[in-house]
């Protein structure tokens, strides 16, 4: 007998269902967490999980920490919304959110002499301003987002959004 569960690479429809799901799981989860520290104050959420910005202040990391979950619930939702304006607000999103990753791994790399001047001078220790993983993790999340860019505009993945409306009840 065969095994009815899907594959999630059996069809493209099938991978966006199971990535959305992925994604407002990871969003709903993480913005969750994030304003639980926020109100209670817990001392987990000191915890640096992704070195995004090498320990050095680029940004506000209390904003980062809200927008990349809710970057996570939007994509999540426009992937299921198999409309035009799904495909578009999914396709936009992942660009500034590739744009946003190389621009931050272009400052770090940028900083690098900086930053080795500081560890030999002993001024700061390198396990606190992890600035190669933060380069490495910021350009896997770059070419992340592309790949998300690369696939919406595949022609199968396009027909699915911009394709007449399926309707499984013919008269």
């Amino acid at each position: 007998m065969r095994d009815n569960s899907r594959d999630i690479f059996e069809s493209d429809q099938a991978f966006i269902e199971t990535m959305s799901a992925v994604m407002l799981f990871t969003g709903i989860f993480s913005l969750s967490f994030v304003l639980l520290c926020k109100g209670f104050g817990w001392g987990i959420c000191d915890l640096k999980w992704v070195p995004l910005f090498g320990g050095f202040e680029l940004g506000r990391a209390d904003l980062l920490e809200i927008n990349l979950p809710l970057a996570l619930l939007i994509l999540g939702i426009g992937f299921r919304l198999y409309t035009g304006f799904g495909w578009a607000t999914c396709l936009i999103l992942l660009s500034v959110l590739a744009g946003s990753f190389i621009a931050i791994a272009w400052k770090l790399i940028g900083s690098w002499d900086e930053y080795t001047q500081k560890v030999l001078a002993h001024e700061i220790l390198p396990q606190d301003y992890p600035l190669l993983e933060s380069i490495v993790v910021n350009i896997v999340f770059a070419i992340v987002c592309l790949l998300g860019v690369i696939y919406l505009l595949l022609p199968a993945v396009r027909n699915i959004y911009w394709g007449k409306p399926q309707n499984p009840v013919q008269d």
